[in-house]
């Protein structure tokens, strides 16, 4: 995959962790006046690679939390088996 720059990989992270596409493309450093359309065009069609890496970076994220959920669960069955719940 070709790299992105900076504010498109900004604006990836951005949107990964939640924002609105307008304010990850403020974030980013996109001007608050062209945000939405920015915002709009980088997940558009046209540029799949920053789509792809949005993706990237929600199924990381999606996979930690799998791993930290089967870890608490597992340290909550540990202490319901000490009778300690």
């Amino acid at each position: 995959m070709t790299k992105l720059n900076e504010r498109q990989e900004k604006f990836a992270q951005n949107v990964a962790k939640g924002l609105s596409k307008t304010q990850a493309a403020i974030e980013a450093g996109y001007s608050p006046k062209n945000a939405g359309r920015a915002g709009i065009m980088m997940s558009g069609k046209n540029h799949p690679k920053i789509q792809a890496r949005i993706e990237e970076l929600q199924k990381r994220a999606a996979n930690k939390m799998v791993h930290i959920l089967r870890q608490f669960l597992l340290r909550l069955q540990e202490v319901k088996q000490q009778g300690c719940m």
